[in-house]
């Protein structure tokens, strides 16, 4: 056994070296192994002794020794040996313990065969064991850097398509001119493809990195059904496609599940069959089985689109892989959505299953676990889908209340400022922590609006310095609640920033919508009227 132990050392080393020099190890590899072969079948058949075919084999393993030096000073050459230097003084370790074995062999000194192999062979699993350490410490500290670029790239990236679309929700609000109207809902519609863009490759980045967290809440399978449809609604009838949404009368009403994720997978899955479908239908088809307490949902996409060569089936769920390019290289994206909904379902342990004809259409689908939170069945949807539901901004006034915003991005103050001015909503803007617990010392704020990251002093830092004053009685903010707005898009943040003591979660690229919502919750309702 002792002379195959070469074999295996080359097997290893040749992994640990990524395969640089595949074909000598290979080599190396089967010609030990034949010439054990042979030495066993020799020595049983009464041919030859196995001792005195031992030099064959030693010679074998005097080449794996030569191989392993010449290699590893190839790779000191070239900069390679520093990503295995702990295993490489291991393995120098038992090139030096097998040349001593040889020549104890052979001299008849020292004794003890099989002695030094073995302590050389310990010294490497050693040396192993502190590689595997290290890397596992500089995998932690590249996960972690790798976090904060992201969150870094999430926050320069988002802040100007803050700008943007801030600034182009403006305009939609305030202009009749029909032509600026048209070119505004395109510069909105532009925006919105560039922000689901960058949050793709973020998803992508959040998975690989295992910053992707699955969170179970309560949901209405109404209104994923309803909010799918008005979202889908107009992409289809840009192509002048036909868009069926169906689902089991009999359903679960209330589900409990992540449905920021389900509706992100349905999203992706009917946003490419629209992509690749020039003419006929799309549908979403929801059916289900209980099982215990357990609904099990059956999810399908179906389309008339293009199809699906048989031999770009197996690349389908690759990133950034767009099948049949030449002759799709007008259709919009970046190959990732179906990747993101691969992932997410492995993530929730189920999985994205795909059948097509190509030429005819495609069909995708999946089986998915939800709790049951309400019996009540989900009933005859037909006529809230058919509903058009125009989606406006609540219009209200609160004369009287004070907010304080605070943004070290001048453009992104004007954007909320522009937003809250219809509301008669007393707006203070400031662009430094600093600044912001000046203000807030020496008058109330119905509301305070705070920026993540800004120079100097963070929106964290600022909060706990608001919240250290908080403990005066005459502070004028001491119960004013503290909202973090944030251009971090990371998984995980909402619950951060909650933790860290915000009142209130808003990401950016900030909408009316959802900016309004905020200040519905904590203005008070006499200060607030209804237009």
């Amino acid at each position: 056994m002792i002379e195959i132990v070469a074999a295996f050392f080359c097997m290893y080393f040749n992994e640990v070296q990524k395969h640089h020099y595949e074909k000598v190890y290979v080599i190396l590899e089967y010609g030990i192994i034949i010439q054990f072969l042979i030495n066993t079948v020799l020595d049983m058949t009464g041919v030859a002794d196995y001792y005195l075919t031992l030099s064959f084999s030693h010679a074998w393993s005097f080449a794996v020794i030569l191989t392993a030096v010449v290699t590893m000073l190839r790779d000191l050459e070239r900069g390679r040996i520093k990503n295995y230097k702990y295993i490489a003084i291991g393995a120098v370790m038992v090139v030096v313990s097998a040349l001593v074995e040889l020549i104890s062999f052979y001299a008849s000194v020292l004794g003890g065969f099989g002695m030094w192999l073995s302590l050389g062979l310990i010294c490497l699993l050693l040396m192993t064991v502190v590689q595997a350490i290290r890397d596992t410490i500089l995998a932690a500290a590249a996960s972690e850097a790798k976090s904060r670029f992201l969150a870094s790239m999430s926050h320069e990236i988002r802040t100007p398509i803050n700008t943007v679309l801030g600034m182009d929700e403006m305009i939609l609000r305030d202009t009749k001119e029909p032509q600026t109207r048209e070119c505004a809902k395109d510069i909105y519609a532009a925006g919105n493809a560039l922000l689901t863009i960058i949050n793709d490759i973020l998803d992508i980045s959040k998975i690989e990195s295992g910053k992707m967290e699955i969170l179970s809440v309560e949901y209405s399978l109404k209104k994923m059904l309803v909010d799918t449809r008005n979202m889908m609604r107009d992409r289809a009838s840009k192509k002048g496609l036909e868009l069926v949404i169906e689902a089991d009368e009999d359903l679960p009403s209330i589900l409990l599940g992540d449905d920021i994720r389900i509706r992100q997978i349905i999203f992706n899955m009917m946003t490419n069959a629209i992509k690749y479908t020039d003419s006929g239908m799309v549908k979403l088809k929801i059916s289900g089985r209980r099982e215990g307490d357990k609904e099990i949902l059956f999810v399908e996409v179906s389309d008339t689109g293009i199809g699906i060569r048989p031999e770009d089936m197996p690349k389908l769920f690759q990133e950034f892989e767009r099948m049949d390019e030449l002759r799709n290289r007008s259709v919009e994206g970046t190959g990732l959505g179906l990747n993101i909904t691969h992932q997410l379902l492995k993530l929730m342990d189920s999985t994205l299953m795909a059948e097509s004809i190509y030429g005819e259409g495609s069909r995708f689908y999946f089986e998915l676990e939800q709790g049951i939170v309400s019996d009540t069945p989900l009933g005859d949807i037909d006529s809230e889908l058919d509903e058009v539901v125009e989606q406006k901004d609540t219009a209200f006034t609160a004369e009287g209340t004070r907010i304080l915003v605070v943004d070290d991005n001048e453009m992104n103050l004007k954007v909320v400022e522009g937003m809250l001015e219809p509301t008669k909503i007393h707006v203070v803007a400031v662009n430094s922590g600093k600044r912001a617990i000046t203000q807030a010392s020496y008058r109330h704020f119905d509301l305070i609006l705070l920026d993540h990251m800004m120079p100097e002093m963070d929106g964290v830092e600022t909060l706990h310095q608001l919240k250290k004053l908080s403990e005066n009685e005459g502070f004028p903010c001491k119960d004013s609640p503290i909202y973090v707005l944030t251009a971090n898009a990371m998984s995980g943040m909402k619950e951060k920033f909650l933790t860290e003591g915000f009142d209130g979660f808003i990401s950016k690229p900030v909408s009316t919508a959802e900016l309004f919502d905020a200040v519905l919750k904590v203005l008070p309702e006499d200060k607030i009227t209804f237009c």
